[in-house]
Formats: structure tokens, sequence, C-alpha cells
């Protein structure tokens, strides 16, 4: 919800959802994104996590949940790990992460102007 929140007031996005759910087929699996963000014709999918340790579980759920949202969405996960930010499973999980197309904002400072992080990933090249 902070992340909401925070995106909403700024009035920086177009668009601004919250728990949004995903329901796949006949089978009715259902799958919730965190928020979903725009600006322009660019679109993030957001997936926050609280958390120590990451884990590359999640970086596949979030891929295959995100998989098929959007032309060239851009995927996010925001990760407050609590001061545990540096350690050696987080920076792996992190990079594959960055192999699967995920973005992760985890840095102090990043997480305090979540805005300004978003802004800088959806406007990148």
């Amino acid at each position: 919800m902070f992340v909401y929140h925070e995106a909403k007031k700024s009035a920086k996005f177009d668009d601004v959802a919250s728990s949004f759910d995903l329901i796949w087929g006949k089978d009715y699996r259902k799958n919730e994104l965190d928020c979903v963000i725009t600006k322009g014709f660019c679109t993030a999918v957001i997936e926050c996590k609280a958390m120590y340790e990451l884990t590359q579980e999640i970086y596949h759920n979030f891929a295959e949940v995100s998989r098929n949202f959007g032309i060239n969405a851009k995927r996010i996960l925001i990760a407050d790990m609590g001061g545990h930010e540096d350690s050696r499973n987080n920076q792996r999980c992190r990079e594959f992460g960055q192999q699967m197309s995920i973005e992760t904002i985890y840095k102090p400072a990043d997480l305090q102007d979540v805005v300004r992080a978003l802004m800088n990933i959806l406007t990148a090249g």
C-alpha cells in the first residue's frame, strides 16, 4: 500500500492501481499484482516484498505472473530487506532477477524516495 499511495499522491504517473487480481483460464488459477503504474506508453508491474532474504522462487513466480502483462511492460520488485540488502544471497538473487528482466528497488534511499526510483526505471532508455 505504501508504494501505491506514494505513486498516487505524487501525480507523476498517468494511472496507478493496486491489488490487481488475474484469473487464468478454465482452471481459475488466481494471482495478484501488488501495483501497476503507467507513464505515457510505459507500464510497470510491481511486486512488493518485506523480508530479510530474497529467493529465486520470488523472481520465478513474479516473472511467470507478469510475463503476459502488457507490451514491453517493465517488471519491478520492491524489496525492503531490513538492512540485509548486501548479503551474498540477496546480491545473487538480484542478479538472477536482472537476467529475467526484473529490476529490483532495494536500497534504503530508493525505498525512501520510491517515486524517484520508479520514474528512473520508467523513463530509462
